[in-house]
C-alpha cells in the first residue's frame, strides 16, 4: 500500500486514522487494494494494521466490513492479522471480523518482545492456548489460524540494565552448540530454558524449536481451529515444517 497516495488538500499525507474516518477515503482504500487483488490476480489480501488508537476501532471495523464485501464480491479472501485478543486491544473488534471476515489470524507471540526490558517467553504454551480460548469466544474456529514464532529472544542482564537480541528457529542450534549452553525443558512453558552468566552478564533464553512448536500444534489441533501461519519464512528449519506438515495433514 505504500504506492496509494491518501493526502489532504495541501497535498500532507493523513493519518490512518484520518483515512478510515473518512468515508471518501476508506471506499478509495478499499477500491485501490482490490483493484490491486485483481490486477496482480492474486487469491486474496492479508492485512495487518497494527498499533492502531482505541478511537479508530469503530472506523476499522467499517472498513473491515466494506472491505470484504468488496473483496468477496471479486472472488477474493479477506484475512485480517490481531494482537492477542486483552481488554485494551478489543477495539479491533474481533467479532465483528469473525462475521465478514475469512480468516482471523492471532500473532500468538510477543507475549515478551523486543525491547521490552523483561526476560521471558516470546509465546509461552499458556500464552498461546489463552489467546486462542479467547479468540473462540467471539470468532468460528473455523475462521481461526494462530500464527507461530519462528524466532526468540536471547535476554541480556547487566544489574537493572536488559538488552536483548534476536534468534532465529535456524539459527538457535548453531548458537547453543558455539557457546556450550546446557538447557533442560521447562513444562510451565513447554519450551527449553537455559541461563548462565559470561563476566558480569547473565543470559537467557526460551527458545524455539522443534519441541515447542509441536506444543503448540497439539492445542491448536484439540482446539480444531482452520488453521497455521508463521512469523516468518525464512527464520524456520526442516524439522518445524514437517511437523507443520503433519499438523495440516491431520
Amino acid at each position: 500500500l505504500d504506492d496509494f497516495n491518501y493526502a489532504n488538500e495541501t497535498g500532507e499525507n493523513i493519518s490512518v486514522y484520518e483515512v478510515l474516518s473518512s468515508t471518501p477515503a476508506r471506499e478509495k482504500l478499499v477500491q485501490d487494494i482490490t483493484i490491486a487483488c485483481v490486477n496482480y490476480n492474486l487469491d486474496g489480501l492479508n492485512l495487518d494494521f497494527e498499533k492502531l488508537t482505541s478511537d479508530c476501532g469503530p472506523h476499522f471495523a467499517q472498513f473491515l466490513r466494506e472491505l470484504s464485501l468488496s473483496l468477496h464480491n471479486a472472488g477474493k479472501i479477506l484475512s485480517v492479522d490481531n494482537y492477542v485478543p486483552f481488554n485494551y486491544n478489543e477495539f479491533y473488534r474481533l467479532d465483528v471480523q469473525g462475521r465478514c471476515v475469512d480468516y482471523v489470524i492471532i500473532m500468538g507471540y510477543d507475549e515478551h518482545w523486543h525491547g521490552s526490558g523483561e526476560p521471558g517467553s516470546v509465546a509461552s504454551i499458556d500464552y498461546v492456548v489463552g489467546g486462542i480460548n479467547r479468540t473462540l469466544e467471539k470468532v468460528p474456529a473455523g475462521k481461526i489460524v494462530n500464527a507461530l514464532p519462528f524466532y526468540t529472544i536471547l535476554w541480556k542482564i547487566q544489574g537493572v540494565d536488559v538488552t536483548d537480541e534476536y534468534l532465529t528457529i535456524s539459527n538457535t542450534p548453531d548458537f547453543i552448540s558455539k557457546n556450550g549452553v546446557q538447557y533442560t525443558w521447562d513444562d510451565t512453558t513447554c519450551q527449553n530454558y537455559a541461563e548462565w552468566t559470561k563476566g558480569e552478564t547473565e543470559y537467557k533464553i526460551w527458545f524455539e524449536d522443534e519441541e515447542s512448536i509441536a506444543a503448540k500444534l497439539s492445542a491448536m489441533q484439540t482446539n480444531q481451529i482452520a488453521g497455521v501461519a508463521v512469523w516468518r519464512l525464512g527464520y524456520g528449519n526442516a524439522s518445524v515444517w514437517a511437523k507443520i506438515a503433519e499438523y495440516m495433514d491431520q
